[in-house]
């Protein structure tokens, strides 16, 4: 029962309508769960439609939803928290790269090494030389 009544009250919290000029996109009660859910399993597998589930609404309309709250597509949140984590984990560990890349759901060692240097433009090497010389001092 509790869970019931917990996906009516997300239900009706989740979106703001466009009434009268306000634009459309999650509550913002809505965006601190979605936010607290990536950051809590971004490391594990992770749906557009599992976090519509959870508002209760289509998976189509929570990336609509999403992309006009967070100003990016859920895909492109999560490969931020995913490359963010990459480079921790290159600077503070000695992890292997293709361990970092399993870890984080890239498909290879090679996967991440591009994003890195799209996104980044660094290689996992220069943001390891990076870490290891911060030690140092």
């Amino acid at each position: 029962m509790h869970l019931v009544l917990t996906n009516v009250v997300i239900r009706n919290a989740v979106m703001a309508y466009d009434t009268g000029g306000v634009q459309p996109g999650l509550s913002p009660y809505a965006c601190r769960q979605i936010e607290a859910y990536l950051q809590e399993n971004f490391r594990g597998p992770v749906s557009v439609p599992d976090m519509a589930a959870m508002l209760g609404i289509s998976a189509g309309h929570f990336a609509t939803c999403f992309r006009e709250s967070f100003g990016q597509t859920p895909h492109r949140y999560l490969l931020k928290l995913w490359l963010d984590e990459a480079e921790r984990c290159l600077r503070e560990t000695d992890m292997p790269i293709s361990e970092i890349a399993a870890r984080l759901n890239f498909s290879s060692q090679s996967h991440l090494t591009t994003a890195l240097r799209k996104y980044r433009r660094l290689t996992p090497g220069k943001i390891r030389q990076a870490g290891a010389s911060r030690s140092r001092y």
